[in-house]
């Protein structure tokens, strides 16, 4: 168009797996912008931006404001922009073909909507030089895949990562497994060729829906459950080159500012599937104690909890699991191999308007995506009453993550919000702890993470197929 476009109403979301049935639509690839200039033609200075990535398993999830209101971050006078990526295996069916390593759509996705907030985002009064990318849940571990794509350095400069990130053992696959998963999905359809180009243009005349409701037969999405979604992140020449971990390792990432953190009872989301919380936590303990060196009697510890554990015990070893443990080494390697500040937080506050209360009161502490609603005005629990203790701790989180996307610091100038100057982590694993008042603590880690931890840097690399797992293998790299 040439004329002003007047772009007011929700578009399009990606297609996906909802709770009845495919919905959605592959022309998707829409983002949303929100400002709180009034008068852009007279802005002399640029605000900053704030970039989300929503999660979802990379299975579900779109811009919708019903979930994803800015109202809260609008108040800090920033900039935010939603966007819409391919999710399933519409964003990242992996094969190869005709010498080019398919993969990572949804990567891509990721990056021309970066691209397109450089070109355009000055229009709106944001800075493009002043670009904060961020995300929650599988949102978060793109972002971190982000940092390894080289096509991706320079689009931000600084990151917050929520929950997840590229280490956690459900965010990425080795190559042959993700081929495999193609394959998996084309043979349910009655093809079976292990001609990848076959395979390729067969998928290619196949409906969204049919392919979408195959890869949801194959998976793990459904909450209970456990963990496992078959199309995520996987290695490609053009993407993400090797394993995260040996990223990580070897410093191969761009250096930005860090925001980071986790939930203090991440797995209560998962709250109503602990049988099947307990099977892959046993499978995962076989494993370590097949490949990592360390004491037995923490493992038969462990292994005694997988076995015996209550509800509350296997939660809090699912929470290490998934996303305590990646969260903590992830923290570590960017202290060690970036020259920028890594701030860390731990979310502890628990109150009745954490997300999953809706759907489990019962469950105590802050859950998977309880953050969500801190920092988003999210339709079911908006709660606009100043006066209101929840409302308070919220205006004080959203202040912290202002101040970091506009100076890299969540506590400028060592100015308190709410009683706590916001540390950096340094190879300590300095945290915030965000309760009713904010304060300054050491790394939570326990024994249990510190193990997951030892397994993630030795064994990932063999399972993940890096490029160098003999290089890389080398346990208790922090001692």
């Amino acid at each position: 168009w040439t004329e002003v476009k007047i772009v007011q109403d929700n578009t399009n979301f990606c297609a996906q797996v909802l709770t009845l049935g495919t919905s959605g639509d592959e022309d998707c690839l829409y983002l949303n912008v929100y400002t709180p200039v009034v008068d852009i033609a007279n802005v002399t200075v640029k605000k900053p931006v704030m970039v989300y990535t929503y999660g979802g398993g990379f299975t579900t999830g779109w811009s919708w404001p019903g979930v994803y209101g800015p109202d809260y971050l609008l108040e800090e006078d920033v900039l935010v922009v939603i966007f819409n990526y391919r999710i399933d295996i519409l964003g990242f069916l992996a094969l190869d073909v005709n010498g080019e390593q398919l993969g990572n759509a949804a990567l891509w996705d990721q990056n021309l909507a970066l691209k397109w907030v450089q070109k355009n985002i000055a229009a709106f009064g944001g800075d493009p030089n002043q670009v904060t990318l961020f995300g929650e849940s599988a949102g978060a571990a793109s972002v971190s895949f982000q940092m390894f794509m080289p096509e991706s350095a320079g689009l931000f400069h600084k990151v917050i990562l929520q929950s997840s990130s590229a280490l956690c053992p459900w965010a990425y696959h080795s190559r042959p497994e993700a081929i495999q998963d193609t394959l998996n999905v084309a043979a349910a359809l009655g093809f079976y060729s292990l001609d990848q180009t076959e395979v390729f243009n067969f998928l290619q005349q196949q409906p969204a829906a049919d392919l979408l409701e195959v890869s949801r037969a194959h998976g793990a999405y459904s909450v209970p459950g456990p963990l496992y979604f078959p199309f995520v992140p996987t290695s490609t020449n053009d993407t993400v080159d090797n394993c995260p971990i040996a990223k990580l390792r070897t410093g191969n990432f761009t250096k930005v500012p860090v925001l980071m953190g986790y939930n203090d009872n991440e797995a209560a989301l998962f709250s109503l599937g602990v049988d099947a919380l307990r099977q892959g936590l046993s499978d995962a303990l076989e494993t370590i104690s097949r490949n990592v060196l360390f004491s037995s009697t923490i493992l038969k510890d462990f292994a005694n909890t997988v076995m015996n554990g209550t509800q509350e015990e296997i939660i809090k070893l699912a929470s290490t699991y998934h996303f305590v443990a990646p969260m903590e080494l992830t923290q570590r390697y960017f202290v060690k191999n970036s020259p920028f500040s890594v701030y860390y937080y731990y979310f502890s506050y628990d109150s009745k308007y954490n997300l999953h209360k809706f759907a489990d009161n019962r469950i105590k502490g802050v859950a998977h995506a309880d953050d969500l609603g801190v920092i988003w005005n999210i339709a079911i629990i908006s709660n606009n009453d100043p006066t209101n203790i929840y409302n308070v701790y919220r205006q004080n989180v959203v202040e912290l993550w202002a101040n970091f996307a506009k100076t890299g610091n969540p506590t400028p100038n060592n100015v308190p919000v709410n009683g706590a100057v916001w540390e950096p982590s340094g190879v300590n694993g300095l945290q915030i702890n965000l309760n009713e008042t904010f304060s300054m603590v050491p790394r939570q880690a326990d024994l249990g993470t510190l193990m997951w931890e030892q397994f993630y840097d030795s064994y990932s690399p063999y399972t993940t197929l890096c490029d160098d797992p003999i290089m890389l293998g080398t346990p208790n790299a922090f001692a």
